[in-house]
């Protein structure tokens, strides 16, 4: 029976390069005896030291012909770098006789690779399993690492792209790029035609690139560009959003151009939300004293600003300068023959499409002010004008009663000044008694205490009347609250009262 003993293994060494191949030395015994002749001889590399286990490594090597002279043998072995990484290796023997076609009878146990043939390790680090010198990542002398560059310049980390993305970052349920920074950026990105950073999540309620300032006075992103510093686009939903508890969202600052700009074609081009009763969702604020906090300009029909809101304020505007027109809370200037600086539109009931309040003394609510004295308006009402019953300023009610009408007194026209109300097809809550001839009391739809009341007769309403001709005399008096007595008369000396036409007018 044949073994193996006393194997040994030597490194090959060559001078011209190094190889994977090295020097296997062993000794063969045949019935005990060393032995002396030809050999067949097969070599097969195992991870397990047990004939019949394990995973070969590599691929089966076949010796024909192997001289043995007493007992001592040498071959040359290579089964590849890559099968020492270094795990365990056992090299399992077969034998016959020389050229023999009998099969291998293999030598057990296996024999343990010993630690110089992993001297062809050095050979692998030129590839590092298998990857190649070529896509190493190295320091430079600087001690910036390039990814992409052999010149890092930007930062102890510098990855250029070469046209695709520069990093990317899957964090799973967690963050996939975090940056952080005692005085400097935490992340910056770079491109000349892409994104320098761009983030994306397909949760509902998380966000693609988030900034977090825990000073209390930084920023959680923040973007610095001669061109738009920070660009957020999306197709259906919000292209930038921020989220602050006591601070702004976003905040956006430019010495030239537009500090934040939204574009968007079916949702919000900047959109502002706050919970708090004080605060804006949107808030502007210009430093130069002459320009606009919030500019908003709109192609063809479209708003430059547009506000909804469904309890507050759609557009809120405040300014603190005192005694001054050239600073407004909210300002809108029409270029354009027609134009309009401010619209306001509400489609449904009781709703307000500009809506002005002032809590001063002598402020105003809303301001108009004609600047060009030739004929310029400095306020247009295209539509019915109304205001409050207890205030001055609009008229609280008008309205042409008939007194000598074939069936008696009724209302020709009317206006109400409080609810828009106006005729024909309504008494617009005015209605009228009367008391005698020439004598009619008109019930108004409000308290008319404090109000200023004109009255006056038509020519000629009541027919002519001896000397006195056509002459018809009115005045009144108010009866109650919300009622005002009218007398009609003829104006001749006798002052006789008559049902006749009149016009009752309230300041």
């Amino acid at each position: 029976m044949s073994t193996i003993a006393g194997a040994t293994a030597v490194l090959s060494t060559v001078a011209h390069a190094q190889t994977t191949a090295f020097s296997y030395q062993g000794k063969l015994t045949d019935g005990g005896a060393p032995a002396t002749g030809s050999y067949d001889l097969q070599f097969r590399l195992f991870d397990t030291s047990a004939v019949g286990t394990g995973v070969q490594q590599g691929t089966a090597m076949v010796l024909p012909a192997v001289a043995v002279d007493a007992g001592i043998f040498t071959v040359a072995l290579d089964f590849g770098a890559n099968v020492f990484d270094g795990s365990a290796r056992y090299l399992e023997i077969g034998v016959r006789p020389g050229n023999s076609p009998s099969a291998f009878v293999l030598l057990a146990p296996r024999h343990p690779i010993a630690s110089s043939p992993y001297a062809v390790q050095t050979l692998n680090a030129q590839q590092l399993g298998g990857v190649p010198a070529s896509r190493y990542v190295a320091a430079a002398p600087n001690g910036y690492v390039g990814v992409g560059t052999a010149n890092p310049l930007s930062g102890r980390l510098h990855v250029v792209g070469g046209g695709t993305t520069a990093v990317y970052a899957d964090g799973g349920s967690a963050t996939g790029v975090q940056g952080i920074s005692t005085s400097g950026v935490g992340v910056r990105g770079a491109s000349n035609s892409f994104e320098g950073v761009r983030g994306e999540t397909a949760g509902t309620a998380s966000g693609g690139v988030v900034g977090y300032n825990v000073s209390g006075a930084g920023y959680g992103v923040y973007g610095a560009s001669e061109g738009e510093a920070v660009r957020g686009q999306s197709t259906a939903g919000t292209g930038v959003m921020g989220t602050s508890t006591s601070g702004a969202g976003v905040r956006g600052n430019s010495i030239s151009s537009v500090g934040v700009w939204g574009t968007s074609s079916s949702f919000e081009g900047v959109r502002g939300e706050s919970a708090g009763a004080s605060s804006g969702g949107v808030v502007g604020y210009n430093t130069s004293g002459t320009g606009p906090g919030v500019y908003g300009s709109g192609a063809g029909t479209g708003a430059g600003v547009s506000g909804v809101s469904v309890t507050g304020s759609g557009v809120f505007g405040q300014s603190s300068a005192t005694a001054t027109t050239a600073a407004a809370g909210v300002y809108g200037k029409g270029l354009g023959s027609g134009g309009i600086g401010v619209i306001g539109e509400a489609n449904v009931t009781n709703a307000v499409g500009v809506f002005g309040v002032s809590s001063s003394a002598d402020g105003f609510g809303v301001y108009a002010r004609a600047l060009n004295s030739q004929g310029a308006r400095a306020l247009y009402v295209d539509g019915t004008a109304t205001q409050t019953a207890s205030f001055g300023g609009i008229i609280k009610a008008a309205v042409e009663v008939v007194g000598n009408g074939p069936s008696g007194a009724y209302i020709n026209k009317c206006y109400n000044g409080v609810s828009g109300a106006s005729s024909p097809n309504t008494n617009c809550g005015i209605s009228i008694t009367s008391v005698a001839s020439g004598w009619i009391r008109v019930t108004l739809p409000f308290d008319v205490t404090n109000r200023l009341y004109s009255v006056a007769a038509e020519f000629n309403s009541a027919g002519s009347f001896a000397s006195g001709g056509y002459k018809i005399g009115a005045n009144y008096r108010r009866f109650s609250s919300t009622q005002v007595d009218v007398f009609t008369f003829i104006s001749d000396g006798t002052n006789n009262t008559i049902s006749a036409t009149f016009t009752l007018m309230v300041f």
